[in-house]
Order: structure tokens, then sequence, then C-alpha cells
């Protein structure tokens, strides 16, 4: 099966872990579609839409906030990549120890996407991040586009899914699916439980749950066919789509984590209802 793998960036550590699994596993990765995190075109009109002392401050502002974020967010990649020995500091560098052909575009549904789609045959896009996908992109490959989605589906789909599971008193669990043109509407293949325990915090759970969703797409992709066969379609009657949740509500969820004994949700016998 030939494979192609789409991230955000090129420092992404969920895409080399995942990258490296496949590997080990023997699949023939044939791409990897890697989206620019600096673009000069986007910059220009920042600058020329706010002016350059705004854009440097706004841009000062969201680094710290993501070194912030990302320090404790990345340590279980991080110790998932380590006990793997796996030592590559980005995926250019890892696509280039196996030979993968490396494209870096501006975003996924670029004409530069096109260009190489039409240059090799592929099965199956293994989607790390990078963007929204169009339709176009999303049906080129044979077996179309896997996901894994960071809540339970169908009753968690969209944004901080992590923290509305836990506002519904609900165990975080990752859920492979296909891609669907829809928000997180695709076919389900898989679920994993995210794992959890009292002394986490949300950046601690959304660190383990990275981690989840690179063991459930190599497991999945170990056996694709099994769990494609036995795929469930979702009822987008069955669950909402969730937005970025406010800061005052985080807080809360936050300090009831501690005490919180979480749920698993039980469709076959109980169902689940929001309330």
């Amino acid at each position: 099966m030939n494979i192609v793998i789409t991230c955000g960036y090129n420092k992404s550590l969920h895409a080399i872990a995942l990258i490296n699994g496949l590997k080990n596993q023997g699949h023939n990765i044939v791409g990897c579609l890697v989206v620019r995190t600096f673009q000069y075109k986007r910059l220009k009109q920042n600058i020329k839409m706010y002016g350059i002392g705004t854009v440097i401050q706004k841009f000062q502002n969201a680094v710290l906030k993501l070194e912030n974020q990302l320090y404790k967010e990345t340590l279980y990649i991080k110790k998932f990549l380590n006990d793997k020995k796996v030592n590559s500091s980005s995926v250019k560098n890892l696509c280039k120890r196996y030979n993968i052909p490396y494209v870096a575009v501006n975003n996924l549904n670029h004409k530069k996407s096109f260009i190489f789609f039409s240059t090799i045959s592929v099965d199956i896009i293994v989607y790390a991040g990078g963007g929204i996908l169009r339709k176009k992109i999303i049906n080129i490959p044979k077996h179309g586009v896997i996901n894994a989605h960071s809540g339970y589906l169908p009753f968690f789909r969209g944004m901080n899914v992590i923290e509305w599971s836990l506002l519904y008193n609900v165990a975080p669990t990752v859920s492979v699916h296909m891609i669907s043109p829809g928000i997180d509407t695709g076919d389900i293949l898989y679920r994993e439980k995210v794992p959890f325990n009292k002394d986490y915090s949300i950046l601690d759970l959304r660190g383990e749950s990275v981690v989840t969703e690179v063991k459930s797409l190599i497991k999945v992709m170990s056996n694709f066919e099994k769990y494609y066969q036995n795929r469930t379609k979702q009822d987008k009657k069955e669950g909402k789509q969730y937005f970025v949740m406010h800061n005052a509500l985080k807080k809360i969820v936050e300090n009831n984590l501690s005490h919180q004994s979480l749920s698993e949700i039980n469709v076959k016998e109980e169902g689940f209802r929001f309330n």
C-alpha cells in the first residue's frame, strides 16, 4: 500500500513518530506533504494591514504562549520517541533518511500538491495535521484519508474536545476515522481511551492524546483492511460539533480534574445524552 503523510510543520514530533512507526512496520511511504510555517506573502499582508510593530508584538506573544504550552504537552511524545530510539530533529531529515519525497507546500490544497499527486500512485493519505483538506484532495487516494481525532466520535467533534469531554465527565478517547468533507464526520475505524490519572492537567491529557493518536494510527494501518471492513458510519444527528472553549470554562474543568471520576461512553447499552 502506497502511503502519503501530511503534517503542519517540519518539526512535527507527531509526524516524526508516525513516519518512524509506519516504516518499522514495512509500509511504503511515497511522499510527505508539509505545510510551510513561514510564508512571505502572508507576512507582507499582515504588516500592511496591522503595521510592523503590531505584527512583531503579536508574534512575540504567540511564541511565549506556545513555548509555555508546548513544553509540558510535548514531554509525552518526546518520551515516546526516546523509548523508540528515534533521534531525528525534523520531518525533512527523517524523510531523507528513509528516502521519502519531501514536498513543502503553502497549504495542502495548493496546486503543488496536485502536481505531486499526479506523479505518484497513492492508496491512502495518513493525516498528521496541516489544515482542512478539500474534497478534491480527499478523493485522490484509492482508500481515502485516515485521521486520528482526540475525541470520542460521533459525540465529540470539532475543537478542544478533550476539555469538552471532561466537562461532560467522559474519559477522553481517540477515534481513528476516515476524513470526509464534513468536520470529523467520516466512518469510524477504531477508538482508544487516553491514559488518565488524577494528577494530570489538561496539558498532560493533550500530551497523552498525541501519543495515543500515533499508536492508534499505526495499529489501524497494521491491518487496515480489517478495520476498514468493520468501520462504523456516523450518525450526524448524534453528538455535537464543538468550538474553542472559553478560558473561564477551561479553568473550571482544570480545577475539577483532581477529584474527577471519568466514565466511558457505552453506546450499545446506554447511549449518550447531553444535558
